[in-house]
């Protein structure tokens, strides 16, 4: 069984003259130990994508296997347990700004059910002192920059991820020591046989870490291949021929 396994997933919200605005029949793996990278324009269908995965939508046909369980097809209660699993990174989190840090966490903690202790190295502890964020988790959210609620909810993406991991735009907004605190990270989760999927507009992060790359365009996957260091000039070639078709 797979961490992720989607099966011709479609949403699609209409159709233009271009193309669509969703995304139609995706079908994708994710393997324990293995960083998926989606690439593609702006509207290409990864957050929608990614959305469905985390049961935020429902998609208009196709299906998500969590560990070869239906995530639509079973009732609510079963999809919070399976949803338990995974950590997830928003493209745009929403915060309780008038919390601290720490009282937002332990908030999370009550909702995954999961210890903010546990993980040894990738506790939530342990990756909030690697991001040097610990200092500032007795203050309030809202006196944070965006890098560091940024890195607030990489924590608890990473530490609640105990077997997947999805990343939206993991990067925006941090500076360049926290940009490779999350590329060392990212490493040992993979180490420690997590599933990671990460979307991401930029190609040096998918090169450095992703085993596989994904390329999105108008809600279709366009190549899924493994990376051999040469994603900005497959992006490019893609991406180039895609255009011409068009």
């Amino acid at each position: 069984m797979y961490p992720i396994e989607t099966i011709e997933l479609t949403k699609i919200y209409r159709k233009t003259s271009q193309g669509i605005e969703g995304i139609e029949k995706i079908s994708l793996k994710l393997s324990e130990g293995q960083i998926l990278s989606l690439l593609g324009p702006n509207g290409a269908g990864k957050t929608t994508f990614i959305k469905i995965i985390t049961s935020q939508i429902l998609p208009d046909s196709g299906e998500v296997f969590i560990y070869g369980n239906p995530l639509c097809k079973i009732i609510k209660e079963s999809q919070i347990l399976i949803r338990q699993q995974i950590g997830y990174l928003p493209e745009t989190p929403f915060f309780y700004a008038k919390l601290t840090g720490w009282e937002f966490a332990r908030f999370m903690e009550s909702i995954y059910n999961c210890p903010l202790e546990e993980g040894g190295s990738l506790s939530f502890h342990s990756i909030a002192d690697a991001f040097n964020l610990t200092s500032h988790l007795n203050k309030l959210i809202a006196s944070y920059s965006q890098g560091m609620l940024r890195k607030l909810v990489l924590c608890f993406a990473i530490t609640f991820g105990k077997k997947i991991i999805i990343l939206d735009e993991p990067s925006n907004g941090l500076d360049p020591d926290s940009y490779l605190t999350l590329k060392d990270i990212l490493r040992e989760c993979r180490a420690q046989k997590r599933a990671i999927l990460l979307s991401t507009h930029h190609l040096s992060l998918a090169q450095e870490i992703a085993d596989e790359i994904a390329i999105f365009h108008q809600g279709h996957i366009k190549c899924k291949v493994k990376n051999d260091g040469s994603v900005e000039v497959l992006y490019k070639k893609i991406i180039h021929e895609v255009k011409n078709i068009e």
